[in-house]
């Protein structure tokens, strides 16, 4: 623990998110998800934003990817990161974020499902983008008006959708994080849906994974009142000499370059340590 501390504290506020394909660059929704993992704001560095968020910090990187050519001629924002970001670090007034809320109602499928992107020209869903966007309006007592994404995610959990990922998450563990962060902020969650989503996190206890899968497990069987100690072994045996972790989280839809955040991994991992 005090190895992974030592990392997160050398490297305050210069966490770069890498692909797989080897380029860098700063991104507000690892941010956010250390912050959350930490309660420590001094280690971060967010980009200030008035409302809505975007995923990117800054400048676009620039290597030839067909995602990125047409997320940098859209607009940038997005449901996910947005719902993020004002449910860790909310900076707004209750009437602003009323106003968010109404606004993202009205980017729904015809399925009334909640989509990603503020580009109705691109109506993308994605099973952890939207748990993570239901927890915004659940935190806001405002789940109720938009059930339809909630069933949807709830399916998702049932037929086990999840369990080589999504769209734009690499692994199972992301969903089942994510819906532990969703859960305690809906009342009266039915005894079927706890009990498939402990389930869920059993099923998947023991299986290989590197150490940010990990550490998303164990946190997630915690929250469901599971012990994960033979993940936490193998979590402790992948820690790297200089007190991080490592590990990918999500990847481009189109082009399938994955995207990893030692920063975040060591965060997460110290949380699953904890």
């Amino acid at each position: 623990i005090q190895k992974a501390w030592a990392y997160l504290e050398r490297n305050r506020g210069t966490y770069v998110s890498h692909t797989s394909n080897n380029a860098l660059f700063k991104e507000n929704f690892a941010q956010l998800m250390i912050l959350e993992a930490t309660g420590n704001s001094d280690l971060v560095k967010l980009e200030g934003h008035e409302g809505r968020w975007n995923f990117f910090q800054g400048e676009l990187v620039s290597w030839d990817d067909s995602f990125l050519r047409t997320y940098a001629h859209s607009d940038r924002d997005d449901l996910e990161t947005t719902s993020l970001g004002l449910t860790i670090a909310p900076e707004i007034s209750r009437e602003q974020c009323d106003h968010i809320l109404d606004d993202m109602l009205t980017y729904r499928n015809q399925d009334g499902i909640l989509q990603l992107y503020y580009d109705r020209t691109r109506p993308r869903i994605d099973a952890v983008c939207a748990v993570n966007i239901l927890t915004f309006f659940f935190r806001n007592g405002r789940g109720m008006e938009v059930k339809e994404t909630l069933a949807w995610v709830f399916q998702v959990l049932k037929n086990r959708e999840y369990l080589n990922g999504t769209d734009y998450y690499v692994t199972a563990e992301t969903f089942l994080h994510a819906l532990a962060r969703l859960l305690p902020s809906i009342p009266d969650v039915p005894k079927e849906i706890l009990d498939t989503f402990k389930e869920a996190i059993q099923e998947r206890l023991g299986m290989p994974g590197d150490a940010l899968t990990l550490a998303l497990r164990i946190i997630a069987a915690a929250r469901a009142g599971l012990c994960a100690e033979r993940d936490l072994t193998c979590l402790l045996e992948m820690q790297e000499s200089d007190g991080s972790f490592d590990g990918y989280i999500y990847r481009f839809r189109r082009s399938g370059i994955l995207i990893g955040n030692n920063g975040l991994a060591t965060a997460l991992g110290l949380q699953a340590m904890k």
